[in-house]
C-alpha cells in the first residue's frame, strides 16, 4: 500500500495567488527561504515526512531571519509556508472481489 503523506508543496498556481508572480524573490512572505527554479520538480508533489506543522510554533521576530527548519527535500531547505495539507480520502475499495454463486 502507498504511504499517505499529510502534507504536499503548492503547485505553482497557489504560489502565484498566495506571493504574486514574483513569488521566488519574496523569501519574507514564504519564510527565511526563497523559492529557486531548481525547486518546481516539487510542485504539487507529497511532501515525504510524517509532520505535523500545526504543533510547530513559528518565530515572527522580524528582526531574525530564521524560520522553522523542518526536515529538507533532496537537500532543499523547505519553509512550513511552502507546502499546504493534503485532504486525504479514504480509498473504501477492497483489496480483492468476493463473487457470490
Amino acid at each position: 500500500m502507498k504511504k499517505e503523506y499529510p502534507y504536499r508543496f503548492k503547485t505553482e498556481e497557489e504560489f502565484i495567488k498566495q506571493y504574486g508572480v514574483n513569488y521566488m524573490f519574496s523569501s519574507r512572505d514564504i519564510g527565511a527561504f526563497y523559492w529557486n527554479s531548481d525547486m518546481n520538480k516539487f510542485f504539487g508533489k507529497d511532501y515525504p515526512y510524517d509532520i505535523n506543522l500545526e504543533k510547530v510554533v513559528r518565530n515572527e521576530d522580524e528582526d531574525e531571519d530564521e524560520d522553522i527548519i523542518i526536515p529538507d527535500c533532496d537537500g532543499w531547505c523547505i519553509s512550513p509556508d511552502m507546502l499546504v495539507k493534503k485532504i486525504i480520502v479514504p480509498n473504501y475499495k477492497p483489496k480483492r472481489f468476493i463473487k457470490e454463486i
